[in-house]
């Protein structure tokens, strides 16, 4: 089924399969990993954005369940990633949900820390990737990651520039039912930071966070309605 001679519908199919074994029985799914390794991180380059996506998910499960044992695997994936997310009409649907997978794909090779990439060297390029726009899963799993390193006051985060991309990347998805809805526990959580940060933060990057709410009239009515409950 991964073959490359395969319909692309088929190659999908067996790398979610596959994806489905390392996310809940990673153990097991060592034993099949000469089957699926090679076509996994070929498929991060795959034309189909389906096969790009199912690929990008299966990376990151190595990195956050297999303990070690794929290193080698998520080492050579390490560079597809990011030719992935930087590739002409990444951010654009419905290329952009294989890209979300390969952005929250990296903070998990990052949090794994056994490939070459450190959390210091993608945090600044991760704040420029945001916000994700089209899975839900994967944007709680990234602002759940933002939520964590402030409530540890990490200094990874204390330069401005990037505390102001946060900042506007929560506003952007904050209260939006099909990205970060308020009601998920990672969407609580960036809401409440926000009903602090906008009226105690770092004045200047308040400001600039309060102009560019302004110029979406959408934006400002979700804000509006989160900063007065």
């Amino acid at each position: 089924m991964l073959g490359g001679q395969r319909h692309p519908k088929d190659i999908n199919w067996a790398l979610c399969v596959f994806d489905d074994v390392i996310e809940h029985s990673p153990q097991h799914s060592l034993n099949y990993a000469a089957q699926f390794a090679e076509p996994m991180v070929a498929g991060l380059e795959h034309p189909d954005y389906e096969i790009r996506q199912a690929a990008s998910y299966g990376i990151g499960q190595m990195a956050a369940k297999g303990a070690g044992n794929y290193t080698e695997v998520c080492t050579a994936a390490l560079p597809k990633l990011y030719s992935l997310i930087q590739a002409e009409g990444s951010r654009l649907a419905p290329a952009s949900a294989a890209t979300d997978n390969a952005i929250a794909t990296l903070v998990r090779l990052a949090q794994a820390g056994d490939c070459g990439l450190t959390e210091a060297a993608l945090v600044p390029d991760l704040c420029s990737w945001m916000p994700l726009t089209e899975d839900e899963e994967e944007m709680a799993f990234v602002m759940g990651y933002f939520m964590d390193l402030i409530a540890a006051s990490s200094p990874l985060i204390a330069d401005a520039a990037l505390m102001l991309k946060i900042v506007m990347a929560m506003c952007s998805v904050v209260g939006e039912e099909d990205l970060l809805p308020l009601e998920d526990e990672t969407g609580a959580r960036v809401a409440q930071f926000l009903q602090m940060y906008l009226t105690q933060g770092d004045k200047n990057v308040v400001e600039q966070v309060r102009a560019y709410i302004a110029q979406d009239a959408e934006m400002s009515e979700r804000i509006q309605a989160l900063m007065a409950a």
